[in-house]
């Protein structure tokens, strides 16, 4: 007995209808709980309603049963579940079979109960629940991706749930593909009738939509419309309003010959005489050379669109065999068939032109594989109309997919392996990378392409070891990640032992590179440089010196590219830097000094040190010093004293009170110059003059007395000498 029978005959018994009334839903829950058959008497007892002990809520059975409820779970040990329903003693035994349905354990059974429609979802290629426990792309046309423009609407197919499209209604508004309206195709065109179009603002230009290319072009008004706009007051044939001097038989105005050309129009014929013009819009047959320039027959290679052609340089008799069966390609313009290189005029009425196009007129002809698509329509010239899923193709480009099945032959979404732009391209409704993939394929390094993965392309694979991740996994890190795959779908890492830091070297210390060990950068160990030499770079040391700045200490110095010891006083060296005083003997060679020696003077200064680093001087036995005469002082040969001096003689001035002769010499005479009494003397010391008064000139100091020669006063006693007589 299922549930359901249970209630109704506990319901007969119990006679408990003025329950149904007052608590229907809860009355129904216990009761079924209640007459679930058991092995013996039976006891029933529920939360949700006090009033079920006292109406007598427990129901008999062939055995004796217990039950329990509350009103989120229930067991028991007897009693059947519904079909499709597994029996449980708890809420984890029941397993939602996707994300569209929860599982609960209830009275005993795993009852699954759908998600309401429109949750969001992703089992089952899904997007949405459809509220029956079914994850699906489409409940409504809304849950579908937004399409690319206003003239294309989303479809949800109600049995199916699956997402399709249908065109706008044509004329309705758009403004994508720089259109207004749309067509009809799901094109967001310029226009498809005249209204559609601006005004043109004169009256010798109608407002006109090319069908063809749904674009507004303006029709010329017939020659000779009443105008009244640019100064005008008729139309001429080429749009313009202009005022009236095209019938007037005379040339003139911007007229090229008699009433034609210029602001006439195309009004210049080309029979005899043929009349002048000068651009091809001067003539009815749209050609103008020559020199001087008239007016040329038609032709079917004048590049004009004139006689009976119905384009340019084809159709109508250049459609015949003996002007080159000039036909018309597609979207020109064409009265009959025969006119066009695809055999078909379409729009040709009652003599009418029509159009060379097999792509737009809603029949399947030409080479089309559906109707107005595929074949040539599916070409770039023709505005690339490939056909929708499962219409017939023959190869991939006759389809909007990229696919055409060629088994069925018909367009269908691409198979895993195939390339694809969009989900909705492939039949898995996974494009990953440019490739339709069995999956979503976004594990850490996956990819679903052969180049990358063991695998084929299509099916979801771990990347190859040592390939580099894709974008945003395995970022590199210092001792971390390596930014590439290992196997196995992981990240590769950095292996332990590779250098992560440079190395260092600073006032002759060496800091070796740190090295990679357990995902951290470890630090180097530091040392001296080999051999005392000092750091080459902030990053090594030098292999060998070439100067004493090339040692790290200033104990030593650099000999033959390496650095040794300076010596101590009294040690062997050749230059100062060997000697720890920094003095090696007198002139850089020797022994070690202990300090600086004397070398000043040029005899008497240091010769050498001796092997205890002292100084060696020069003697007593040593002469030093010159022979000097300066003024009227004179110096003579000094002896060494042992100490770095010349011990020279006292000095003495010149004998007779002369002045030095020169450097070394004192003079031996002197003389005057001049008229007494200022004449001047030269040759005696400050203080004496010559007195050249004696027979051999001699410096004097003496006054002379009255009456005595003289040269100048300052020899007279009065300090007056007149005549050369003191006075």
């Amino acid at each position: 007995m299922n549930r359901t029978s249970a209630y109704l005959s506990a319901l007969a018994l119990s006679g408990l209808g003025w329950a149904l009334a007052s608590s229907g839903c809860e009355l129904i829950a216990s009761t079924d709980r209640g007459l679930i058959t058991g092995t013996g008497g039976s006891t029933s007892s529920s939360s949700g309603s006090p009033s079920s002990a006292s109406a007598g809520g427990g129901g008999a059975g062939t055995g004796g049963s217990t039950g329990s409820s509350t009103a989120s779970s229930s067991s028991g040990t007897g009693g059947s579940c519904a079909a499709g329903e597994a029996a449980c003693t708890g809420a984890a035994e029941c397993v939602a079979a996707g994300d569209c349905e929860t599982a609960a354990c209830t009275d005993g059974c795993c009852v699954k109960t759908p998600v309401g429609v429109s949750h969001a979802c992703s089992s089952d290629g899904g997007t949405v629940c459809d509220g029956a426990g079914k994850c699906v792309a489409c409940v409504a046309k809304t849950d579908c991706a937004a399409q690319i423009t206003a003239c294309v609407a989303n479809t949800c197919d109600a049995a199916a749930h699956t997402c399709g499209t249908e065109n706008v209604a044509k004329g309705a508004s758009c403004t994508d593909d720089g259109g207004s309206f749309c067509d009809g195709n799901g094109v967001c065109v310029g226009c498809n009738q005249d209204s559609d179009c601006a005004d043109t603002g004169t009256l010798c230009q109608i407002k006109a939509c090319d069908t063809t290319t749904h674009t507004c072009k303006p029709n010329d008004a017939a020659k000779g419309t009443t105008c009244n706009d640019n100064g005008g007051v008729v139309c001429n044939d080429g749009g313009v309003c202009v005022a009236m001097h095209c019938t007037d038989g005379v040339m003139d105005s911007d007229e090229t010959d008699v009433d034609c050309g210029g602001s006439c129009g195309a009004t210049c014929t080309d029979t005899t005489p043929q009349q002048a013009c000068k651009v091809p819009g001067d003539c009815v047959s749209g050609v103008c050379h020559g020199s001087p320039s008239k007016c040329q027959p038609p032709s079917c290679s004048d590049g004009v669109k004139n006689g009976d052609e119905t384009d340019k340089d084809c159709g109508g008799a250049c459609d015949a065999a003996a002007n080159g069966s000039k036909t018309c390609a597609d979207k020109l313009q064409c009265k009959t068939n025969a006119d066009c290189k695809n055999g078909s005029c379409f729009g040709a009425v009652a003599g009418g032109l029509g159009t060379c196009i097999s792509c737009v007129d809603g029949v399947k002809n030409g080479d089309e594989t559906g109707t107005d698509c595929g074949g040539a329509c599916a070409t770039a010239s023709n505005g690339n109309k490939t056909c929708p899923l499962t219409t017939a193709c023959k190869v991939d480009g006759d389809c909007a997919s990229g696919y055409c099945d060629p088994s069925a032959k018909t367009c269908q979404s691409k198979p895993n392996g195939g390339s694809c732009a969009a989900d909705g391209d492939c039949g898995s409704a996974h494009c990953v990378s440019g490739i339709c993939c069995n999956s979503l394929c976004n594990g850490t390094c996956q990819a679903c392409t052969a180049a990358l993965t063991a695998g084929a392309d299509g099916t979801c694979g771990p990347i190859n070891a040592g390939v580099s991740a894709p974008a945003g996994q395995c970022t590199a890190a210092t001792c971390g990640n390596t930014g590439r795959c290992a196997a196995g779908g992981a990240c590769e890492q950095v292996a332990s032992g590779t250098p992560c830091s440079a190395p260092g070297c600073s006032a002759g210390q060496l800091t070796t590179a740190g090295v990679c060990a357990s995902g951290a950068c470890g630090t180097g160990t530091t040392a001296p440089c080999a051999g005392g030499l000092a750091c080459a770079s902030a990053t090594a040391c030098l292999a060998s010196c070439t100067t004493d700045g090339d040692c790290q200490s200033s104990s030593t110095y650099c000999s033959s590219g390496s650095c040794l010891p300076k010596g101590a006083n009294g040690a062997t060296c050749a230059g100062n830097d060997q000697c720890t005083s920094g003095v090696c003997g007198s002139n850089g060679t020797g022994n070690c000094c202990a300090g600086a020696c004397s070398t000043s003077d040029p005899d008497c200064g240091a010769t050498a040190c001796d092997a205890s680093g002292q100084c060696v001087y020069p003697g007593i036995s040593t002469a030093c010093g010159t022979i000097r005469c300066v003024g009227n002082v004179t110096t003579v040969h000094g002896a060494c004293g042992g100490s770095g001096n010349c011990m020279l003689r006292s000095p003495m001035t010149c004998p007779g009170n002369f002045v030095c002769a020169d450097a070394t010499s004192c003079g031996t005479s002197c003389s005057a110059a001049g008229t007494a009494p200022n004449a001047t003397s030269t040759g005696c010391a400050s203080g004496y003059y010559c007195d050249t008064t004696l027979a051999t000139p001699a410096c004097s100091n003496t006054l002379k007395s009255t009456g005595a020669g003289c040269n100048n006063s300052f020899e007279c006693v009065n300090g007056d000498c007149a005549s050369n007589a003191c006075n």
